[in-house]
This record gives C-alpha cells, sequence and structure tokens, in this order.
C-alpha cells in the first residue's frame, strides 16, 4: 500500500509537471513512519545478516580444553546459554573447562559438560551462565542450501602477523557441491576461504539462519595439499538426527576406510584412525 502510493505520487508529478518531482516533495506527502518502512525495505539483507552473523557467533579460546574454534549461541534456558560447535575442537586429553567468549568481549567459562548430540556428527554442545541478553541463532532449512546458494561462514581465525588478536570475520562463498554419503556429517561443499579457527562457526544464509556448522578443509586423497574446498553440516542433521543417520556414509572400500582414518586423526581419534587404516590395507 505504501509503496503504491509513493508510485503514484511519482506518476501525477511526470504527468503534471512533466518532470519528476524532488524527493522532499515526495517525502512530504508521506508520513515519517511511511518515509521509515520504505528505506528499510530498501536496506540490503545482506547487511542485516552480517550484524546478525556477528551477534550470535562467539570465539571458543585455545586451552588446556580446546584447540580454539568457533561457535553459534541457539539456546537460553534461564541463565543457561547453549553453543552448538564443532566436537572435533574439543581435546580429547583436554583438562580443565572451556571458555567461551561472546560478542561483548565477555569471558565465561563453560560447564565441564560437552554434550555429542549425534553419535559419528562432528557436532558438541557447550554451556555456560550469564545474565545478560545475548541474542541467539535462527535456523534456516539446509535443504535448500543447494549448488549456486549465497552462504557466509563466520568465525574467528587463528592470529596472524597483521591481526594478533583473533577477530570474528563474515566470509562470502557460495555452495558448490553436496557430498551424498558424508563422513562425520560434512555435507555442505562451498567455496568461503575460511581460515584455522573457524572451525565451529556458523554457515549463513543471505536472510541471516544458521544453515550448518563449519569444520573441514578439504585435501587430495593422500596429500596435506589444499584442495579449496570446504566443508560443512548441514543444521537438519541437529535437528532432526535421524536424517545424519541415514546419509552417513558406510565405508566399504579402502579410499573411504583412509579417507576416514584422515579424518579421525585429525580429531585426536588415532586409534579409531588406525583401525580405519587397517581396514583400508586388507582391501
Amino acid at each position: 500500500m505504501i509503496m503504491r502510493r509513493f508510485l503514484v505520487i511519482i506518476a501525477i508529478g511526470l504527468v503534471v509537471g512533466d518532470f519528476l518531482p524532488p524527493p522532499s516533495r515526495v517525502a512530504s506527502t508521506l508520513s515519517s513512519e511511511e518515509v521509515g518502512k520504505i528505506a528499510s525495505a530498501a536496506s540490503s539483507p545482506s547487511e542485516d545478516a552480517g550484524k546478525i552473523a556477528m551477534e550470535i557467533t562467539v570465539i571458543i579460546p585455545r586451552d588446556d580444553c580446546s584447540g580454539g574454534g568457533s561457535g553459534v549461541i541457539f539456546k537460553k534456558e534461564g541463565n543457561t546459554y547453549s553453543v552448538l560447535t564443532a566436537y572435533h575442537i574439543i581435546l580429547k586429553d583436554g583438562t580443565g573447562n572451556c571458555q567461551i567468549l561472546t560478542p561483548d568481549g565477555e569471558l565465561h567459562q563453560a560447564s565441564n559438560r560437552v554434550t555429542v548430540p549425534i553419535a559419528d556428527v562432528d557436532l558438541a554442545v557447550l554451556t555456560f551462565e550469564s545474565n545478560k541478553n545475548y541474542k541467539l541463532a535462527e535456523w534456516g532449512d539446509s535443504e535448500k542450501a543447494t549448488v549456486g546458494k549465497v552462504v557466509y561462514v563466520t568465525g574467528a581465525r587463528a592470529p596472524s602477523t597483521s591481526i594478533t588478536t583473533r577477530t570474528v570475520v563474515r566470509l562470502k562463498g557460495e555452495i558448490i557441491g553436496i557430498v551424498p554419503q558424508p563422513n562425520q556429517g560434512y555435507a555442505l561443499i562451498y567455496d568461503n576461504k575460511t581460515s584455522p579457527g573457524m572451525s565451529g562457526g556458523p554457515v549463513l544464509n543471505e536472510e541471516g539462519r544458521v544453515i550448518g556448522i563449519h569444520g573441514q578443509g578439504d585435501k587430495e586423497l593422500g596429500t596435506n595439499n589444499d584442495t579449496g574446498s570446504k566443508l560443512g553440516i548441514p543444521i537438519r542433521f541437529f535437528l532432526k538426527p535421524e536424517t545424519a543417520k541415514e546419509n552417513q556414509s558406510n565405508p566399504n572400500d579402502a579410499n573411504s576406510y583412509f579417507s576416514q582414518g584422515v579424518a579421525l586423526a585429525a580429531r585426536g581419534n588415532y586409534q579409531a584412525a588406525l583401525t580405519n587404516y587397517n581396514q583400508a590395507i586388507q582391501l
């Protein structure tokens, strides 16, 4: 209705005065509330999504509990907040509680309980207590994350020569493929230029809704060469665990066992990795 009035005013100006009315004349015929709504409608969705991404992403520092990663705040019960992250950033032989750095710069001590919501899927849930109000993530439809769709990965890179403090960044890219039978849940393939330290951070659509959890950089089989592709776990696996079980890979050849061995070794599960390597040799 507001936009229709706006167009009618412009049309009248063209017919009567044979020119486009100045913005001040157009604006004067509309209420301040209507002008605000038109300006809001013209704003870029990606700007809002970027703000949301920064407000829901947390940093998990490198310490005796974690190798360092990122996470996303998704639930609040009383003063207890829940953070979804990648399980492999939690040290298997770590001591003490993990810490969580929220967007306001406050460092929180996480509970000593680490929940693994789905077996054989690289996800974990941490909790912390706070009486502050933090923004919670909203879930998107990861099944709509098809090839060509724009996605954003948010997380805190490890310190570098110029950026010595871990800083949350939002990186734009697009979905370039879907793994039909993913290992550890990693089904989304995208080309965002992520870095170490961003594992566990959210993958968001253009509306700022979380559609996945980032966690892997792809390597050439049998080498350590980076292919440039990155992988994330669709959020539907977390919301509906039965879908993860339906889609998980069931290795039956040497290459599959070898790939799973590499993934397990990267997570510090060396005994399970050795078992997979032995299976690959036998085949």
